[in-house]
This record gives structure tokens, sequence and C-alpha cells, in this order.
């Protein structure tokens, strides 16, 4: 069972590295849709405090990835059971996991992936009410669920995404449409793509017109509009 586990878990840990292309992507969205929040969220939120330092170290700054990195661990030190800080550091840590297994520090990428999920996971848990938790997590674990064979099945990774994204729509319903183009279309296409690959179309299918209606001229855009022009009635 361990030999399976450990083999399942470096065919993930070969793909963090493409999964890690979107995690810019994450940082820079949670941090534009923070400002968006009611001003009792937004105030001091921590996704506008490290999220543009984060999307520059994933993409290879390592002063700015250090600052961020500093940050996070400052504000858990301070309060180990703030809930941005435990999903930020989770971002993090399986960042790190994609470090360490490039470097064949396989059973440090191993245990640093399991520690990523466990950190998202308890910081939901800890404020499922909380808009920027909701969506760092659903953006980080999409792109992941993208690959077979991952020791936690796509399906639970997927079932996560679409509980995030769903509960974001929700708590976000009156300022969603104030939220940047960007931000939304990564929600809504995140929760279409959840959708459809549990096997559930025609709940997607309200969120794809939503994408081709709302967020014209953004990669989900153009993906929605193929996955309606492929299912369109004969």
């Amino acid at each position: 069972m361990l030999t399976r586990t450990r083999e399942l878990c470096l065919l993930i840990l070969a793909t963090i590295a493409w999964a890690f292309a979107s995690l810019p992507d994450v940082a820079g969205a949670a941090q534009q849709a923070a400002p968006a929040q009611p001003p009792a969220q937004a105030e001091g939120s921590l996704s506008q405090q490290v999220g543009p330092d984060l999307e520059a170290g994933f993409a290879g700054d390592q002063a700015r990835y250090d600052k961020a990195v500093k940050l996070v661990k400052e504000r858990l030190a301070a309060n180990p059971k703030d809930p941005e800080a435990m999903v930020w550091n989770g971002a993090i840590t399986l960042f790190q996991s994609g470090t360490a297994y490039r470097e064949q520090r396989l059973e440090d990428a191993g245990n640093l992936w399991f520690q990523s999920m466990k950190e998202m996971d308890e910081a939901v848990a800890s404020a499922p009410e909380n808009v920027a938790v909701r969506m760092v997590r659903g953006m980080i674990l999409l792109p992941v669920a993208r690959f077979d064979g991952i020791p936690e099945a796509p399906e639970i990774l997927l079932a996560k995404v679409r509980e995030d994204f769903e509960k974001t729509l929700s708590l976000s319903k009156d300022y969603f449409e104030m939220m940047p183009l960007p931000v939304r279309a990564q929600v809504l296409g995140g929760l279409a793509e959840s959708l459809d690959r549990l096997g559930k179309p025609e709940e997607a299918r309200p969120y794809y017109q939503r994408v081709v209606a709302e967020c014209s001229g953004t990669p989900q855009h153009k993906q929605a509009e193929d996955w309606l022009a492929k299912r369109a009635a004969p």
C-alpha cells in the first residue's frame, strides 16, 4: 500500500510544475478580488498584502517570494488559526512540494504535498464564509485536479472546487459584478468545468453560458464557447 501511495504521489508531483503555471493567476485574482469585498472583510486582507509578491514569486522572483512567505509565517505565528494565512501557507507548501520534487527530494515532496492539502482544507473548515479563502483553494485545486492518478481522486478535488466557487458566488452576490473580469471568469469558468467533469453537464451549462455572456476576451470565454458549440442541439 505504501509503495502504491508513493507511486501515485510521484505521478502528481511530476505534474506540479505545470499546475503552478496557473498560480500567478490565483495570487493575482485573490488580490484583485479583495477590494471588492465589503470593507469590514477587505481591511487587512492578507490576499491584498501578499498577492502581488506571491504572483511575482511563483514566476521566479525569489526576493518577493521570500517577502510574502515571511509575512504569511508572521501572521501564522501571531495566530495559528488565521484562515487566510492558513490557505496561503497551503499554497506555498504546495509550491515547495514541487521544488522538492525537482530537486529529487522525493520523501520531502510527498510529505509537503499532503501537508498542503491539509492546510488548505483546515483553512476552509475554519472560515467557510470567507471569500478569499474559498477562492484561493478553489483556484489552486482546479489545475491540480486535471491530472489522473493523484493520491486524492480528481473527483474529490473537483468536489472541493465546486463547493468553493459555489460558495464564492453565493457570498459575493451583491458585489460579484464589481470584481475584475479575470476574477469573475475564473470563478464562473472553474465552477462550470468542475461540474462538467463531475458528470453534471446540464448543471455546468448555465455557468458556461454566463462566461460567454459576461466574460468576453478571457481564456475562459473561448473554452465556454467551444464547450457549448460541441453540445449544441442538432
